[in-house]
């Protein structure tokens, strides 16, 4: 498919690289004719709506969506409003994003990281997984740190292996999807290393992308128990609304019930 586009989405926590990566993959940079996605190092997202860029990248046309960061410390910005915001980019992806990338500084992969990651599944569905793939950002603080201590930098595969099982499984559950984006260099052989995973991804969900009717099923399924929230309230019985929620996602998302990324605490009741 080296000839047709491609739309990528960008997800992850704030302060992750989520705009310099969306830089680096279409090659922009400030004072290009094609102004880059915005960025800064703070501890609130720069992006605060979705926002669409493309270009000509390897003889493709490439369109990425950088969403807001969820979890940021800006409290401001409601993660339910950055959820609605990343609703949009189904929308502007027309008809539908073939990647969502999830960005995560490299060594700094955390349980925190995965509760980013179930915040989209509650919201998008278990089939959402199918067309993640994690890139691991700030590569390039990550090698300066192993150098400024004199001892050897470890290749990608080998910080994977020191990572708790929990972790390890997260990344198995996203077929082990992963790359390094080191957005300080102009590297064109690593984002064409991204493009060559992307491209394995796209064949084996036979050409497919993440569709409205993907996010639509999800949404009836929060209505539905919004209402029987509403139900649960008059009857006084918030334990019974939540093993419900809980059986349903189960049931809905075909999530086994002793699934190791998932138990009843993971799941949020919408208000």
């Amino acid at each position: 498919m080296s000839k047709e586009e491609l739309r990528i989405v960008l997800l992850g926590k704030t302060g992750t690289g989520k705009s310099r990566t969306g830089n680096t993959i279409l090659g922009l940079k400030y004072g290009d004719e094609i102004k880059p996605f915005e960025f800064a190092c703070k501890g609130s997202s720069v992006t605060k709506e979705c926002t669409e860029k493309e270009n000509i990248r390897f003889g493709r046309k490439i369109r990425i969506i950088d969403t807001p960061g969820v979890f940021d410390t800006d409290k401001k910005l409601d993660n339910h409003k950055t959820q609605e915001e990343v609703r949009k980019c189904i929308v502007y992806t027309f008809p539908g994003p073939h990647v969502l990338a999830l960005t995560v500084p490299v060594g700094r992969f955390t349980t925190e990281d995965i509760r980013t990651l179930k915040h989209y599944i509650q919201y998008f569905g278990l089939d959402l997984l199918n067309y993640v793939i994690i890139i691991f950002t700030k590569y390039d603080l990550w090698e300066s740190d192993y150098e400024d201590r004199g001892e050897n930098v470890p290749s990608i595969e080998e910080y994977i292996d020191t990572l708790p099982e929990y972790l390890r499984n997260v990344l198995k559950y996203c077929d082990n999807r992963f790359v390094t984006l080191n957005n300080k260099i102009r590297n064109d052989e690593q984002v064409e290393k991204l493009l060559a995973v992307i491209d394995q991804m796209i064949e084996k969900n036979d050409q497919k992308y993440y569709t409205n009717a993907n996010y639509d099923q999800a949404a009836k399924l929060m209505q539905l128990v919004s209402d029987r929230r509403d139900l649960a309230k008059k009857i006084h019985d918030s334990e019974w609304i939540r093993s419900f929620f809980y059986k349903i996602m189960l049931y809905m998302y075909e999530i086994p019930p002793n699934h190791p990324l998932f138990d009843e605490s993971d799941f949020q009741i919408p208000e």
